[in-house]
């Protein structure tokens, strides 16, 4: 199928490739003959449903049609024209460069593609592919046999009509960590799992100089047989490096180190250090522990955790001492009193675990 311009000339074609014993429709290839592009993400996934969205864009759970695999599929809208053709090329610190403020921040995406290919770890959401589309002016979908699905997949996360956009393809998880944690409270063994498998996670990251910035209950992922995955790069730093403080976002997990002052025009800098990623950990395995009925509770006591109420907010805790040493080490606001990962897998879980045991 072929359509044409307003000058007549031939713009977008759709090719079919189907089994040669079956007959049975395998792919569908969409591309344009003025430019030479077509769309891998139409070509190869069906688009299940749409998992989130955000001003980055959206993630969305799609269907592989050669593998029939189901993978999160993220895709990042407007990204710069220099970015419309080619592959993905050249550091972040290369783009940083640029005045633009468009390309600086397409540099942070691209340095979370960057991430996220270094990183090959059990407990780390796994990185397949990211590849960038040209936007197919004019294309109409014809095909009886494919039209509406075809249409349909334009219509959430196929090809935008504002522009090139960019994928990023990982692993897929069901559960967040935030939607989990009454069966972890319910569950002590199942708990302290999954607090060793962050642990684990993370001691990883750290490994290859990464600090992830954004630990939280909704960037902590489980798959279906109850694995952690650790997601979300978006804001990724490597360790050493000077960044301007954060602001907004998820304020109750990050370190106060990193905090931009509101009251202040200049945000003021910050230099990339995993002691922000343990203080956030703090935040986190306290909730995994300690059920809060209302967001109300839940706010006022996380508060608390970051202020001087700590110690007393861990002591009324119903978890073993070795737990709540863990945790005033965790939220300490000195960063250098803060244990590093490997040292809690090390040192902290093994007694941990031995008093769960001993106290079921």
């Amino acid at each position: 199928m072929e359509s044409k311009d307003e000058a007549g000339e031939e713009r977008n074609v759709l090719r079919t490739l189907k089994c040669p014993k079956s007959g049975k429709l395998i792919l569908h290839i969409k591309y344009s003959k003025t430019d030479g592009t077509f769309s891998r993400f139409l070509t190869e996934f069906e688009e299940q449903e749409l998992i989130g969205s955000g001003g980055y864009g959206s993630v969305s759970l799609c269907k592989n049609k050669l593998d029939g695999r189901e993978y999160a599929v993220k895709k990042i809208a407007k990204i710069p024209v220099v970015f419309q053709r080619g592959a993905i090329e050249g550091e972040a610190a290369d783009i940083e460069a640029e005045v633009d403020d468009e390309l600086y921040e397409f540099g942070q995406i691209i340095r979370e593609v960057h991430i996220l290919a270094q990183l090959d770890h059990p407990n780390v959401v796994r990185y397949y592919s990211a590849w960038p589309e040209c936007h197919l002016e004019g294309y109409e979908e014809k095909d009886e046999d494919y039209g509406k699905s075809q249409e349909g997949a334009e219509e959430k996360c196929g090809e935008s009509k504002e522009g090139p956009c960019l994928y990023i393809q990982m692993s897929y998880c069901p559960k967040a960590l935030e939607s989990e944690l009454d069966r972890l409270r319910s569950n002590p063994v199942l708990a302290i799992q999954v607090i060793t498998q962050i642990i684990e996670g993370v001691a990883y990251i750290h490994g290859k100089e990464i600090v992830h910035l954004d630990l939280a209950r909704d960037n902590i992922l489980l798959d279906k047989d109850d694995t952690v995955r650790i997601g979300d790069f978006g804001i990724a730093k490597y360790i050493g490096e000077r960044s301007p403080k954060i602001g907004g976002g998820k304020v109750l997990y990050l370190a106060p180190e990193v905090i931009a002052e509101e009251d202040k025009e200049e945000k003021g800098e910050f230099i990339a250090s995993t002691k922000a990623d343990m203080f956030s950990l703090g935040i986190i395995f306290y909730e995994v522990l300690v059920e809060m009925k209302t967001d109300m509770e839940r706010c006022e006591t996380l508060k608390k955790l970051r202020g001087g109420n700590m110690e007393t907010v861990v002591d009324r805790m119903e978890t073993g001492d070795n737990m709540k040493q863990l945790l005033k080490r965790l939220l300490d606001k000195n960063p250098e009193s803060r244990p590093e990962a490997s040292y809690v897998k090390d040192a902290f879980v093994p007694p941990i675990i031995t008093e769960l045991i001993g106290g079921i």
